[in-house]
């Protein structure tokens, strides 16, 4: 892993930084240059093989400054197959350019198809580095409300006016906070509960937290109730709820065990936060690389049908 950061990533955030369009530009040109130099190491002009040499540029490329980069490689090679080691040799004659339009049109499909795959690879590599972050940041601000709500709660059985300074950090966070005891009885409920369910506290305190459970989820609850009277922690649960109009509402939630003095467990603190425009954002990525998918497979089988049309009869091709 620290290998590919301080490589590959580091190369690719080239682009991003500045000065880095024109380093990442001036070392595309040095790949190409070097793959025009290997070629004439291995083999004559005369023996063909122009691309041979050019398509791990167009790849390397692509890595390091995106799909801008190989394409202006792709072009660079095609120049360069074309003009050296196309018979007449060192000419853009009619000739030259008829005589290698389709082993061309091949190369640019295929310098299309790496150029827009690496760059699809990197902008996924992107947001899931971003969202990754996010992730994480909200899990420590998770953990760190559900901590200070547990101290807090312990020290309140000692401390009243503890109790209510964190009861009115409770009411003011952007989180539903709720309490049940371990028969699943809400006990508390705050703002954000209200704006997340439609349900305000006088409606709520003294149900079961059933009562905004879909019907085929109603034995998620059990199933917590279970780990949390053991004393474990529930973390990102994803799940979905009803509110109070009768609309589904996706939600991530920790679920912790609340304890008295003596450790003993009595009861649940569970922080919900309201998770549909993240998973609708899901949702739209895995469709858009579904689609992106669908698009490569077509232009691989137009490239492959070029091939195969070159191969049987390059003659009528040409025309």
């Amino acid at each position: 892993m620290n290998i590919e950061k301080l490589g590959i990533h580091g190369f690719a955030s080239l682009a991003s930084t500045k000065g880095g369009g024109f380093l990442s530009y001036l070392l595309t040109f040095a790949l190409v240059g070097l793959a025009f130099a290997v070629r004439l190491l291995i083999a004559p002009v005369s023996a063909g093989l122009q691309y041979l040499t050019f398509f791990p540029a167009v790849t390397l490329a692509c890595i390091v400054g995106g799909y801008r980069r190989g394409l202006f490689a792709t072009a660079m090679g095609l120049v360069l197959a074309t003009f050296i080691f196309t018979p007449p040799y060192f000419s853009f004659s009619f000739t030259v350019l008829t005589a290698s339009l389709w082993s061309n049109l091949v190369f640019l499909a295929d310098g299309l198809i790496v150029s827009f795959s690496i760059e699809t690879m990197h902008r996924f590599r992107r947001r899931s580095e971003a969202m990754l972050e996010e992730t994480v940041e909200t899990k420590r601000r998770v953990q760190d409300l559900n901590e200070e709500l547990r101290r807090r709660v312990l020290e309140s059985e000692r401390h009243g006016l503890e109790l209510r300074r964190f009861e009115a950090i409770v009411a003011s966070t952007d989180d539903a906070v709720i309490s049940k005891s371990l028969e699943g009885t809400i006990q508390s409920w705050n703002a954000a509960a209200e704006r997340l369910f439609g349900y305000s506290e006088e409606e709520v305190i003294g149900k079961p937290m059933t009562i905004f459970f879909p019907p085929d989820r109603l034995d998620e609850e059990a199933a917590i109730l279970k780990r949390i009277s053991q004393g474990e922690r529930i973390e990102h649960f994803r799940t979905v709820r009803v509110h109070k109009s009768g609309s589904l509402v996706e939600v991530s939630a920790t679920i912790s065990p609340v304890r008295d003095a003596s450790g003993r467990v009595v009861g649940a603190s569970k922080i919900a936060r309201d998770i549909g425009e993240v998973m609708r954002y899901e949702r739209e990525r895995e469709e858009s690389s579904k689609q992106l998918e669908s698009q490569l497979a077509e232009i691989t089988m137009l490239k492959n049908s070029l091939q195969e049309q070159a191969i049987r009869d390059p003659l009528t091709c040409l025309f």
